[in-house]
């Protein structure tokens, strides 16, 4: 069991998958698992089936577990539906005795509560270390208290001996450091991060309010609230529906989704997306992409998470590694700031 760790810094190495999402390494006890870090999700999530011998290629790599590898969560944590991508399907719910990361160390305080993804949640999303800290257990949730679980920030405290308050994606120098302290300077402008849980939101995506968009270097004017979501899980971008119906981009008819009733709809007529942010001093700061960028593509996705949606509630623009991937990405949770370089 033993102390405290002495270090308020957890520093470990990434690797860059060919679809631009980066991921590092951790063990579950004795086993070993490649996890895609997820600033877009807020779970620990691992490819579970009755046979992982059975399993696809592209998952096999990512690591595996079978109904009797670990042990079941306590009996109030039953298995959940959860939607990854355009799909849904069950998460079982495990918890491990011990965990370590490559170049880190060994949790101190008993397990991690973990999730079991059936093979239809685990082909969208792959084996996840999901960054989200905080999920909401107010009565305006869009997702009812029964079906939330610990999320890996929040049980910090039981697998390393420590709260971790925030996070640094180097994607340059592909190391990824989580911390117990603030890594962004008080005299640093940073962005205002914006809490989507006051709309109903059930998780606390990592956002800010969203100065101007442009598409094809033409400024779209919604008249609701924008919110751009960081999302290291994702590769290009997702424009949430109502944005799409609302706005039109811009774009001529035929290149627009004619089933907004369809989970996700590539957007074959977006040549680029640039997205302006404003810093706590009033200063712009610019993410774009484009087709120069050989991981962009745009696709408009339905996005439940607010209240009252899709008729209320803020629209979503999700910002992947097409934006992110060449820089640094700071996140400090608790204080709701963040930096990007």
């Amino acid at each position: 069991m033993g102390g405290l760790p002495a270090q308020s810094n957890l520093d470990l190495p990434l690797a860059q998958s060919a679809g631009g999402v980066f991921s590092t390494s951790v063990r579950l006890g004795a086993q070993g698992f490649s996890l895609i870090v997820d600033t877009g999700s807020p779970y620990l999530l691992v490819p579970a089936d009755i046979s992982c011998l059975e399993q696809p290629p592209k998952l096999s790599l990512q690591g595996c577990i079978e109904p009797n590898d670990f042990r079941l969560a306590d009996a109030e944590l039953a298995p959940t539906v959860e939607v990854y991508g355009a799909k849904s399907g069950r998460v079982t719910w495990y918890e491990a005795s011990a965990v370590s990361f490559e170049g880190g160390r060994r949790g101190l305080r008993g397990g991690l509560v973990f999730g079991g993804a059936d093979r239809v949640v685990s082909t969208e999303s792959g084996a996840l270390l999901g960054l989200i800290k905080r999920v909401n257990t107010s009565p305006t949730s869009t997702l009812p208290r029964s079906q939330l679980r610990p999320t890996v920030l929040g049980q910090a405290p039981t697998w390393w001996g420590r709260a971790l308050v925030g996070y640094r994606i180097d994607g340059p120098r592909r190391r990824l450091r989580l911390s117990s302290e603030a890594l962004i300077p008080a005299t640093t402008d940073a962005l205002p991060l914006y809490d989507p849980r006051a709309d109903g939101d059930g998780v606390e995506h990592v956002c800010c309010r969203v100065e101007c968009l442009r598409v094809n270097g033409f400024v779209v004017r919604p008249r609701r609230l924008l919110l751009a979501v960081f999302d290291t899980g994702l590769t290009g971008c997702c424009l949430s529906h109502s944005l799409v119906a609302e706005t039109h981009l811009g774009l001529p008819a035929e290149a627009l989704p004619a089933d907004a009733s369809r989970r996700s709809i590539r957007l074959n007529g977006v040549r680029s997306v640039e997205v302006a942010l404003r810093t706590e001093r009033g200063e712009a700061l610019v993410l774009r992409s484009g087709g120069e960028e050989p991981l962009f593509y745009a696709q408009s996705i339905k996005v439940d998470w607010f209240t009252g949606a899709p008729a209320r509630g803020p629209h979503v623009i999700a910002l992947g590694q097409a934006f992110l991937g060449h820089g640094v990405l700071t996140v400090d949770i608790d204080a709701g700031r963040a930096t990007f370089e």
